[in-house]
């Protein structure tokens, strides 16, 4: 692609920062989508700073696929939805930043995640992937629920179900329940035989690494190991019932987004399946869209 030709171009810049990725997209009105990178993770709570490197790498990458180097990010407009910003404090210290963006836009990756589902509409999304949240837009206002951080939040979601196999398999290693091929299976994915083992093995594990666990308990589930399914429906318990506490206006639809989410499905309760339905664009161009909404609102306020 040569780069002649967006040179002289306004180009939008799509984040969606999460808990285990940072992906970035360019955006051009003429041609859509035109660069896509990713990078490491880029969750506020786990670092502001760390998140900004992340942000910046996916950016600089993105401009490195259509030959534009990385000053151009200064005539980018920003939208940047990241995991953490629905606290008050981190949003506030995001903003502090001194972005190396033509304009920056900062909002939640639930509300991107919102806008890219239902193309800017009313509507409902929950996220289930290395976390969990939810939020419903309506009538221009955002309802935001769970997503409080993993270890006293983000039930039903990958680091979730993979740290409650690690208590479930401390309890099972410690003669206080009973084995079943599931508890054989972690063991074996960390090459222990003790309680004392895994509980020095998984010491200091981030939330992506506890959701690495994840597609072993799910494996493990499809095979009808108890003790699987007894966690994956533990989670979607919560998970529905967070859906449903969303979804009071019935006519609102709820898009699942996040690597979890089909594997999480089927253990949703009815209503809340009834209710699906598939999101018209990724979270990224969600932010691509937040980012042009809020460049407008800002181009007439002036």
């Amino acid at each position: 692609m040569s780069k002649e030709k967006y040179n002289n171009k306004q180009l939008y810049l799509g984040i969606d920062g999460g808990g285990s990725k940072c992906r970035a997209i360019l955006y051009s009105n003429e041609d859509g989508v035109i660069a896509d990178a990713v990078s490491g993770p880029a969750n506020v709570l786990r670092g502001i700073e760390k998140a900004q490197q992340h942000i910046i790498e996916a950016t600089d990458t993105a401009l490195a696929q259509v030959g534009l180097t990385p000053d151009f990010k200064a005539n980018l407009i920003a939208g940047i939805g990241l995991a953490g910003l629905n606290l008050e404090a981190c949003m506030t210290e995001m903003q502090r930043w001194n972005s190396p963006f033509k304009q920056s836009f900062y909002t939640t990756d639930l509300h991107i995640a919102c806008m890219g589902a239902h193309g800017g509409k009313d509507g409902a999304v929950m996220i289930i992937g290395t976390g969990s949240s939810a939020l419903v837009c309506q009538n221009n206002k955002l309802k935001e629920m769970g997503g409080h951080g993993f270890p006293v939040g983000d039930a039903g979601s990958g680091a979730w179900v993979g740290y409650k196999s690690i208590e479930l398999a401390l309890l099972v290693l410690d003669g206080l329940k009973p084995e079943t091929d599931f508890i054989k299976a972690i063991c074996k994915h960390y090459q222990i035989t003790t309680a004392i083992e895994l509980a020095q093995t998984v010491s200091g594990f981030t939330p992506t690494e506890f959701g690495r666990l994840a597609p072993l308990v799910v494996q493990h589930a499809q095979l009808n190991d108890q003790h699987a399914v007894n966690i994956l429906k533990s989670g979607a318990e919560y998970l529905s019932a967070l859906a449903t506490k969303l979804l009071q206006d019935k006519t609102l639809k709820l898009s699942l987004i996040g690597g979890l989410s089909p594997l999480m499905q089927p253990y949703l309760s009815p209503e809340v399946v009834g209710q699906l339905k598939e999101a018209e664009q990724p979270p990224e161009v969600g932010a691509v869209l937040y980012a042009q909404q809020q460049s407008s609102a800002c181009a007439v306020a002036i």
